[in-house]
Parts: structure tokens; C-alpha cells; sequence
């Protein structure tokens, strides 16, 4: 005997699961917590963000979850006091292609651990990074938000931040990709150009050469808020 139609609407579909972390009803969102890391094959490296905390692989310009990137030359570089700070490289952190239709709306929220790495005795300079958050359909990136992290010195040692970012809505249609891209952003003071700036991204939370997870946590970290209104 066949079902009546009232009921088939909720016994025989096949609903889309999405598992958060946490949810806000007042602001009828769900937060899906994702790991930055990176692997590593012959040729290349790549940067991933994931639900599932996965070893982050190294190679020769960085350790175990530790990415290093340098200050170019004194002549491009040796500003002082100036206002402008130059940005540097990229990193793209994507997901997963998505399965099924989702919108993020709201406020996410980046947790990074990053210095101003002094690699010689004469180098001066501050860094900070800023943090995107990005709909990547293949062809075109969309940013939904972004902001930028507070200033660190080369004498200032390491230190974890937290980032609010606030993201229009945008749905995602099945196929496309979350990107979480961090730039890197310095001004060179004075000495030589030896300075650089580091970042963790190990899910483990393990410690690196310049940072200890016990004083400043290794993981890389980025909630992501989904709407979960009807």
C-alpha cells in the first residue's frame, strides 16, 4: 500500500546532513570548524582546509606546518616608518568540491599562530596577515569578507590571534569550493633584508622550530558559518 503523499515529503527524501560544530539560532546559523594544512608530492605543494584534522605534510621552505616567507630586497623594501606595507605571497587554503547546495552568511572567525621571523642579526621589519574568505567556482573568485590580523614585530616573538570576518551571503552550488587564502603583509625597517614572516597550519598541534603549541597553539583554524534557515 502506497504511502500517502503528506507523509512521502518526510519519510522517503534523502536530506542533505551537515554535521556543525556549534549553531546560533538567534542568528540561524551553523559553524563547520576546518583545519588548514598542506600536502606535499614530488612536484608540488598544495594547501587544503578540512573537517578532519590531518597531519600537514612539509617540504624544503618549511617544516612540520610552518610556512616561511621572505622579505625581497632592501631597495624594494627599506621604507622606515612609511604607512605602506607591501603584500607578499598567498597562501589558498580550498576544501572539498561542495556535494549539494549551501549559503555562508554571517561572521567567521580565523585562529592563526605567525611571527616576524629575524633569520640574520641585522634585519628589521613588521608583518601582520590578512585573511579572505572565498567562493572559487573554478574560473572567478568571489570574496565574501575579509580582515586584517594585528601587527608583529621581529622582537615580538610569536603570537596567536583571532580574526573576525564578516561574509556576505553566497551560495555555494555543488561543485564549487571554499578558499581561505592568507597574505602575507610586511614593511622592512632597516638592516639587511633577511626577515620574513611564518605561520602554523598543523592540525595536530605540534610544536615547530619558532613556535611551541604550548604557548601558541600550531593549528590553523577557520569557522565558517552556514545559513541553516528554511
Amino acid at each position: 500500500m502506497p504511502l500517502d503523499p503528506k507523509l512521502t515529503k518526510y519519510t522517503t527524501t534523502s536530506p542533505n546532513i551537515v554535521s556543525y560544530n556549534f549553531t546560533d539560532i538567534a542568528e540561524g546559523t551553523g559553524t563547520v570548524l576546518y583545519y588548514g594544512f598542506a600536502t606535499k608530492t614530488k612536484t608540488e605543494t598544495d594547501y587544503h582546509i578540512s573537517q578532519n584534522p590531518f597531519s600537514s605534510s612539509y617540504g624544503k621552505e618549511f617544516e612540520v606546518g610552518l610556512d616561511t616567507t621572505t622579505a625581497e630586497s632592501i631597495s624594494e623594501d627599506e621604507d622606515g616608518s612609511g604607512p605602506a606595507y607591501k603584500a607578499y605571497t598567498e597562501f589558498d587554503f580550498d576544501s572539498s568540491v561542495f556535494k549539494f547546495p549551501q549559503t555562508i552568511e554571517g561572521t567567521a572567525y580565523a585562529i592563526l599562530s605567525y611571527m616576524t621571523d629575524q633569520v640574520g642579526a641585522s634585519g628589521n621589519a613588521n608583518g601582520y596577515y590578512g585573511v579572505d574568505i572565498i567562493h572559487w567556482d573554478g574560473t572567478t573568485e568571489t570574496v565574501l569578507g575579509g580582515a586584517l590580523g594585528i601587527v608583529d614585530t621581529a622582537a615580538a616573538g610569536p603570537q596567536t590571534t583571532t580574526i573576525p570576518i564578516v561574509c556576505t551571503p553566497k551560495l555555494f552550488n555543488k561543485g564549487d569550493v571554499l578558499r581561505c587564502k592568507l597574505t602575507a603583509y610586511m614593511r622592512h625597517n632597516s638592516g639587511a633584508a633577511d626577515t620574513g614572516m611564518v605561520f602554523a597550519h598543523d592540525p595536530l598541534n605540534r610544536d615547530t622550530t619558532q613556535i611551541t603549541a604550548a604557548d601558541n597553539q600550531t593549528k590553523l583554524e577557520f569557522y565558517i558559518p552556514f545559513n541553516i534557515d528554511p
